[in-house]
């Protein structure tokens, strides 16, 4: 029976694969307390619909790693180039993509983490949406102007 290895947290602390310590419980709470409702960054009844309208044309994960499309049916319509409040980027439907959730939660986050220290690495072959996008090339660029934005 295969076995993952448990999980060393930046507190120190060893816990089993997809369990939070009670640092990370804390941690997560401070900065659920901080964000800003959802609802406040637009996404409400108008968000709701458009997103119901992608995802019924846009089906399937756009995610594509090492050549290999992911495929799995999409619930999260994400933004490529993170909006941070821009209004124009969040309606621009060029900057939509379907994700299912595995590839919205650690792919993506993972790349939009790294890209906002600067330490984005891709192979050659890059990491392509289905739609033709190149995000890690993208990326960059769009990630250091949100930097500049706040």
């Amino acid at each position: 029976m295969p076995y993952k290895a448990p999980t060393l947290r930046s507190c120190g602390c060893i816990t089993p694969t997809g369990v939070l310590c009670e640092h990370a419980k804390q941690r997560r709470a401070e900065i659920d307390q901080r964000r800003i409702p959802s609802r406040q960054r637009g996404y409400d009844t108008r968000w709701g619909k458009a997103r119901a309208s992608w995802l019924r044309t846009h089906p399937t994960c756009a995610m594509v790693i090492d050549g290999k499309p992911c495929g799995q049916p999409a619930d999260t319509v994400d933004h490529v180039i993170p909006h941070r409040g821009d209004q124009r980027l969040f309606w621009d439907r060029s900057n939509w993509m379907s994700l299912c959730q595995h590839h919205h939660n650690s792919t993506k986050q993972a790349m939009e983490r790294r890209a906002l220290r600067g330490e984005v690495k891709t192979s050659g072959k890059g990491i392509w949406t289905a739609q033709g996008q190149q995000l890690s090339k993208n990326f960059n660029s769009a990630i250091s102007s949100t930097k500049t934005r706040g």
